[in-house]
Formats: C-alpha cells, structure tokens, sequence
C-alpha cells in the first residue's frame, strides 16, 4: 500500500488520520488481522487515501523520474528489494552491503558517448523531444542498478560496449545479470527493463483483486503508455538539484578518500568527515 503510493507520487498529508481510522476500525470489529487491513486500505477512496491498482502501479512505474522524485534511502530500498527478488535457485547467496552506490547505465552526463542516433531531415523541435525523452527515462528505474563504489567511478559515463565488459566481469549481482544479454542500450531498452522489473514489483508489493470488478478474459489487457510531463516554460529558477548536488559531493568525496594514507584516515577530523558525508549517502 504505503509503496504503490509513493512510486504513484500520491500524497502523505493524511496518513496520521488513516492510520488511527484504521486502528479504531479493527478495535470496533474485534479483530487484528492481515484480512481486516488488506479489506479496510482496500476500500479507500480519493488522491489521499486510496491503493493504487496494478495498471496505475505500472504506469507510475515506467514514468516517474524515481531518481529525483524519491529520496535516495527510499530508491535503495526498492533496488535492494528487487534484488532479492531476482534471486533464483541457482544463484548463490550474497548479501548487499552499504559499499554500493545507485548508477545510472546510461548516464546523465550521454552526450559525448551515448549521441542521440541521427535522424534524416529532423526538425529542431523533434530533436528537442528525443532530447526530453532521453533525459527523462535515464532518471526512471529502468536505467538505475546498483555497483560498487569503486567500479562505479570507472565505468561511469564511458560506452555502453565498455560499461557492459566491466559490470558482467566484476558485478554478481542479481540486478545486474540481464547485461549478459544485450547488445545496445537506449530509451526503449530502458523501458522494456522498467516493465520486467515491474513483473516482480506487483509480486512483491501485491494489491489484491478487487472482488466487485470482474475480468473479461476475452479482451486484451491494458499496457500503460510513458508518460513524459511537458518541460516548464517558466523563466530561470535558482532552485537547486539536492539529489545531483550530494551525488557529485559523496563521489568526489570516495575519489579523494583513495589518495589517503592510513595515518591520515586516523585522524579525528578526517572521521566526523567521513561520518558527515556516510549520513549524507544514506539519505539520498
């Protein structure tokens, strides 16, 4: 429930209130059960209250920028859990430490490396659109895995044929293993991961069916469409990114730490810096 509605980017404001209705509901019907909750979240209704079904889950899923739109404790929560997910019965066991960092596989930084393909007689509008698009999707969880923090610096915005060579060698992660078969990586190639992603995600963080509502098996299911919000027109802004901001600060941070002696690392002031910028990574 709790979730589905933030992937869904629907509001927190009355969750205070919901939850004591939701206390006070199975006090008054005698019974603390997983059956009574799902059966009282399930009957919510409204932006502040209501679970999201699995066509709306989706569409969230394939469209939001969950790189900027979550914060970085709550994404790693939702990576780490797919992980889990991915796990299959001939895949050893490993366990995911505080050591890895949230990647993006194209990255945000494409342009000297990862050009856009050309396209004959493309007006500047288009051009701009593709652009929009590119920029959108590489934020959604399609494009997001995690690495570790010293790989992440080496691969980061190199090809695609480069990045692929380094993960596949040194990463054994359960995210990380569809590489082995994919050749090219682009928006489509983003989206068709955000959908196999999402296969296991509506596993996990299940809604159940809704008993008043009866499928007709006859007609093909719903697939839900991008949605890619227009770019503002309103003039400049001195609004800053806090999520790119801590992001570049922990990954200069890590490649200034690696030129350290050993006598340095000891020192107290080094330790409340390390401390500091170890709080700054958890968060985003």
């Amino acid at each position: 429930f709790l979730i589905r509605r933030m992937v869904c980017g629907l509001t927190t404001k009355n969750y205070n209130r919901l939850f004591l209705d939701l206390i006070a509901t199975l006090r008054r019907d005698g019974g603390y059960t997983q059956v009574a909750v799902r059966s009282f979240l399930q009957g919510m209704e409204g932006d502040s209250t209501r679970w999201p079904t699995d066509f709306e889950f989706e569409q969230a899923w394939v469209s939001q920028p969950l790189y900027r739109s979550i914060s970085r404790g709550r994404l790693r929560m939702l990576l780490h859990t797919l992980d889990s997910q991915l796990h299959g019965s001939k895949t050893e066991k490993y366990q995911l430490r505080g050591n890895s960092t949230i990647e993006h596989l194209l990255p945000q930084h494409w342009e000297k490396h990862w050009p856009l393909k050309e396209v004959e007689e493309e007006n500047e509008a288009d051009g701009d659109s593709r652009k929009t698009r590119r920029d959108h999707m590489l934020q959604t969880i399609g494009n997001l895995t995690f690495l570790t923090k010293s790989l992440n610096p080496s691969v980061s915005n190199g090809p695609f044929v480069e990045k692929k060579a380094e993960i596949t060698k040194h990463s054994p992660l359960n995210l990380n293993r569809f590489l082995h078969d994919v050749d090219d990586w682009d928006e489509d190639s983003i989206l068709a991961r955000s959908r196999r992603l999402f296969e296991e995600a509506k596993k996990v963080w299940a809604r159940p069916a809704d008993p008043n509502v009866i499928l007709d098996a006859s007609e093909p299911a719903q697939v839900p469409e991008v949605v890619i919000p227009q770019p503002k027109t309103k003039g400049p802004t001195t609004k800053v990114d806090y999520g790119d901001f801590w992001e570049a600060v922990i990954e200069e941070f890590d490649a200034l730490e690696t030129g350290l002696t050993a006598e340095a690392k000891n020192t107290r002031r080094y330790k409340k810096i390390r401390l500091g910028v170890s709080k700054v990574h958890y968060e985003w």
